[in-house]
């Protein structure tokens, strides 16, 4: 349970980090949300150190909401279901480093994102084998591909 904790918020914090939010802007973002009760910026940096239990799913919620990720993505992660950051993959494979380089620039179109996914997992110990979904947001590029029908990404 503790590397599920760690997993968790390591991505807490990348993706709180990617918004260039801080830990008291994103505590107060979720106190602003409607039945939402308090979340310290403290207690929130203990959630992304790993220390403390992942928090329950309506807090998950609120900060899927002020950080613009679908609350489906924080749940699978939580469970520690295998999901990894296409950043992650690319960075993996030397052979789709432009794919990278242009979803950085925001230049990089799906069909060839989707084919590099496919190459670097077919090539990859273990494959698909145990992965959920992958989560990528590079840029102007934002997707959330799903192999699993219970984490399929909700329209906002």
């Amino acid at each position: 349970m503790p590397e599920i904790r760690r997993t968790f918020g390591k991505y807490l914090r990348e993706l709180r980090q990617s918004r260039s939010l801080g830990l008291r802007e994103v505590s107060r973002q979720v106190i602003r949300q409607p039945g939402a009760r308090g979340l310290s910026p403290a207690y929130l940096s203990l959630i992304e150190r790993g220390h403390v239990e992942i928090p329950q799913q309506h807090i998950l919620r609120h900060l899927s909401v002020v950080l613009g990720v679908d609350d489906n993505l924080f749940a699978a992660i939580a469970q520690g279901l295998r999901i990894v950051t296409l950043s992650d993959l690319l960075e993996q494979s030397s052979l789709h480093h432009a794919i990278l380089v242009e979803l950085r620039s925001g230049t990089a179109r799906y069909p060839a994102i989707i084919s590099a996914i496919i190459e670097i997992l077919q090539a990859s110990p273990g494959g698909f084998q145990g992965l959920r979904a992958i989560h990528f947001q590079e840029g102007k590029v934002d997707g959330f591909l799903s192999f699993d029908p219970k984490l399929r990404r909700r329209r906002r």
